[in-house]
């Protein structure tokens, strides 16, 4: 659909609903962070560890994030001294950024929450997000959003379970387009949780707050005390796993850093499984028709960005490429590494952070050229992975067993 204001038959509403902004209005550069757990989180290291080397980080307007992108993002904004002047040094950025996001991704911090949600969320709703939340502070501190910068811009995007759209916590407001937008002190680890709250291993976060104090939004008073009687809020990736809801109508460069899942093949078995095949297709379709719409925009010139997946590799942007994992390995293997918030081993952390940092990199020199200041060689973070110092079979082989979920996690 072409952006031409002039069509007779476009309505007003029809323009600022399913329209961006003209490009002349638009302004800034969004970085959208997906969800997908911890395999999110490492993969967004490593892309965003690239993006800083090369300059791009400091150019950046605004983060939008769900999810596991939600806690890296969280970590950056918390641990970062903004607004950046230059690229973040390399032992700055390790001491407070990369070796904290490792260390709290070798930890278990769902096993607890997913039990406090199954046994108490029942007699006081929330309480194992808010157990999610008291296991993220060490990491994010007790820090209040609103003392996150005001540049750049840190989003932490939910699911509105009663009106069913984005939700978006920010340093001076939280709410959404419909029930309307409210200023209310919360703090980086609830935000955060929240966005994480994945349905079934964690509860919703309940919201209790009068509707007369929402401003704007598009419900009457009634329609929005009826939405705000029992509400709720679930992990952003519900609604956008890909974080993109909030900047795309409105920025003049959007870049997508997705460690979502990758659908993978699967035999029919037995009616259960089966059942949840069929919801599991809905839950792809709606990602899938993200994907399209995005990256057919950026074909077609309506929108200016950059797109890489963790199932990609960097050779599909340039086969002149050989740095990185291949395209066989990063869809059988790395694309295929749970979304859990359990122990990961040192060799997932290695790995996904690796392929984080080549496709950001890939993605950048072909796509948004223009936006790299600093011409720096790639330094890989973990060089013992790489292709030129373990074979492919090696990397398969270690990890087998990355795909496969336990009902508590695994612990080391």
């Amino acid at each position: 659909m072409s952006a031409d204001r002039t069509k007779p038959n476009l309505s007003a509403h029809a323009r600022n609903k399913y329209l961006p902004k003209d490009k002349v209005e638009r302004e800034g550069v969004a970085l959208a962070l997906s969800g997908g757990g911890y395999r999110a989180a490492l993969f967004h290291l490593g892309a965003l560890r690239r993006l800083n080397e090369l300059g791009i980080l400091e150019q950046i307007t605004t983060y939008t994030s769900v999810s596991g992108g939600s806690v890296i993002s969280g970590l950056v904004a918390s641990g970062l001294r903004w607004p950046l002047d230059g690229p973040v040094p390399e032992e700055e950025w390790e001491q407070a950024v990369a070796r904290p996001m490792r260390a709290l991704a070798s930890k278990n911090i769902r096993a607890l929450p997913f039990v406090k949600t199954w046994t108490l969320d029942w007699f006081r709703a929330g309480t194992g997000v808010s157990a999610l939340a008291q296991k993220l502070e060490p990491t994010l501190t007790r820090m209040p959003l609103s003392k996150l910068p005001d540049h750049p811009k840190f989003i932490f995007c939910a699911t509105d379970m009663a009106c069913g759209i984005d939700w978006g916590f920010e340093n001076a407001r939280m709410g959404d387009g419909k029930v309307g937008f409210v200023s209310e002190e919360f703090t980086l680890p609830a935000a955060v949780a929240t966005s994480a709250a994945f349905p079934v291993i964690f509860g919703p976060m309940p919201i209790r707050i009068p509707a007369n104090q929402f401003d704007n939004g598009e419900l009457g008073l009634e329609d929005k005390k009826k939405a705000l009687a029992s509400f709720r809020l679930a992990d952003g990736g519900n609604y956008d796993n890909l974080a993109l809801e909030r900047v795309w109508t409105t920025h003049k460069i959007v870049l997508s850093s997705d460690g979502g899942d990758a659908f993978n093949i699967e035999e029919d078995t037995n009616l259960l499984r089966r059942v949840v095949r069929h919801i599991w297709i809905l839950y792809n379709q709606s990602i899938e028709l993200r994907k399209r719409w995005l990256i057919s925009n950026f074909a077609s010139g309506e929108l200016e960005g950059a797109y890489w997946g963790i199932g990609s590799a960097a050779s599909s942007f340039d086969p002149s490429f050989k740095q990185g994992y291949s395209k066989a390995l990063a869809s059988k293997r790395i694309s295929q590494i749970r979304t859990d918030f359990d122990v990961f081993s040192d060799t997932e952390i290695a790995i996904l952070e690796n392929h984080g940092y080549v496709l950001a990199d890939a993605a950048m020199q072909v796509h948004q050229r223009k936006l790299i200041k600093y011409n720096v060689d790639l330094k890989i973070p973990h060089k013992s992975w790489t292709i030129g110092e373990k074979d492919a079979a090696a990397i398969d082989e270690a990890l087998t067993d990355s795909s496969s979920y336990r009902v508590f996690g695994r612990f080391k």
